[in-house]
Parts: structure tokens; C-alpha cells; sequence
């Protein structure tokens, strides 16, 4: 297996990431359900500010193109 993507196939790095994004994202749901039953104090909003920079990078990190979505916007289209 390659490192990088190429037109057929994602590579070592995207995979890697791509399972690491899917465990946070697990993570992040039951830190969500703790907060909610957690009164107001210091390690609450200590967990909040974890649980939403977390999610708002995960946000940033998905939205970003891949080399291999620019490759596909170039090809002509079969049609």
C-alpha cells in the first residue's frame, strides 16, 4: 500500500486518518451525554471546551480538499 492517494485508491495516510476521525467521533458521543448530566463547575466547562474544539476541528479537517478531490474535478467527464 502507498502512502499518498492516487487516481484509483487512498493511500496509507488517508486511511490512518480516517480511522483515527472515526474513533474522536465515537468518543465525542458519550462526552456529550456526560456533559449533560454534569452540574456546572470548572471541570465542566473544562470538558465542554475539549468536547467542542474537538468537534469544531474535526469540522476544519473534513472540509479541507484532498489532492485527490482537485484530480477528479479536472477529469472530463465520460458523458
Amino acid at each position: 500500500m502507498k502512502l499518498k492517494n492516487t487516481l484509483t485508491e487512498y493511500g496509507a495516510i488517508s486511511r490512518i486518518f480516517h480511522w483515527l476521525s472515526a474513533t474522536v467521533l465515537i468518543i465525542q458521543i458519550p462526552l456529550g451525554m456526560y456533559l449533560v448530566d454534569m452540574d456546572f463547575s470548572e471541570k465542566r466547562l473544562t470538558t465542554e471546551n475539549i468536547h467542542v474544539t474537538v468537534g469544531i476541528s474535526i469540522c476544519l479537517l473534513y472540509t479541507s480538499p484532498s489532492p485527490r478531490d482537485r484530480t477528479r474535478s479536472r477529469m472530463p467527464s465520460s458523458a
